[in-house]
């Protein structure tokens, strides 16, 4: 859902061939407030998700793309 359906996907500052997609989690229990940050790596076809975890900041290099409400 991440990929997906994301709320912004930014440009990677360390890996020009990465994207950083960004979910907002569940509006309620552990995971209030946090995001899901799915790292892509584009360097290989098909592209290859890296890394995954729950984060409270939105970070990376250029914006690419934002859902707006």
């Amino acid at each position: 859902a991440t990929i997906a359906h994301p709320h912004c996907v930014y440009e990677s500052e360390n890996d020009p061939d990465a994207r950083l997609f960004y979910l907002r989690s569940a509006v309620q229990g552990k995971y209030r407030n946090l995001y899901l940050k799915v790292v892509v790596s584009y360097v290989t076809q098909p592209a290859v998700v890296k890394t995954t975890f729950f984060t409270t900041n939105l970070m990376g290099g250029k914006l690419l793309w934002i859902k707006f409400p």
